[in-house]
C-alpha cells in the first residue's frame, strides 16, 4: 500500500512563460518530467534503468503527477500559483530545488499522515517536524476494526 504525502505549495516566477510551462504539465499529468526528463524506455533497456529507482533519485517521489480529483491548482496572478498535490511516499523536493534554480519561488508545506511527519519548504530550505496524527485518523482506523468480523477458533487454523 502507498502512503501518500499531501503537498501544498505557491509556485511563483516573474517570467510568465515559465509559470505556463508548469501549468501547462501540471493539466497534462506530467508536472515533474517536464522539467526533468524521465528516462525513455530504450534507454531504460538498455542501460539496465530501474523507472521507480530513478524517479525516486530524480524527482523525490517515484510518480509524476497531473490536474485530477486529487491534484489541483488555484490562480493566485498571472505569474503564481497554488498546487494542493499528492505524491506517493515522500514531497518531490528534488523537483522543488530544480524550479528553484530556474528562478522560481516555490513555498509550502507537506504532511505524510502515516509517517507522523510534516514539514515546511521555502526556496530550497526544509524543515521538517513530528507530529501526531489525527485524532479522527484513530477513530476511523478502530472503527474500521470493529466492523471486520473475527474469525473463529477453526477459521484461524
Amino acid at each position: 500500500m502507498a502512503n501518500w504525502c499531501i503537498n501544498r505549495f505557491v509556485v511563483s516566477h516573474d517570467n510568465l512563460r515559465v509559470i505556463s510551462r508548469i501549468r501547462k504539465a501540471f493539466s497534462c499529468g506530467r508536472l515533474f518530467d517536464e522539467f526533468i526528463r524521465a528516462p525513455t524506455e530504450r534507454t531504460m533497456e538498455k542501460d539496465d534503468i530501474n523507472l521507480m529507482s530513478w524517479t525516486c533519485k530524480n524527482w523525490g517521489t517515484p510518480c509524476d503527477v497531473g490536474k485530477d480529483r486529487f491534484n489541483t491548482v488555484a490562480e493566485l496572478s498571472p505569474n503564481a500559483a497554488l498546487y494542493e498535490i499528492e505524491t506517493r511516499d515522500t514531497p518531490p523536493l528534488i523537483v522543488f530545488n530544480h524550479w528553484v534554480g530556474i528562478g522560481c519561488h516555490v513555498n509550502g508545506w507537506f504532511w505524510e499522515p502515516f509517517m507522523q511527519l510534516k514539514g515546511t519548504y521555502s526556496n530550497k530550505k526544509v524543515r521538517y517536524e513530528k507530529c501526531e496524527p489525527p485524532e479522527a485518523l484513530f477513530r476511523a482506523t478502530s472503527q474500521t476494526e470493529k466492523k471486520i468480523p473475527k474469525a473463529s477458533e477453526k477459521e484461524r487454523r
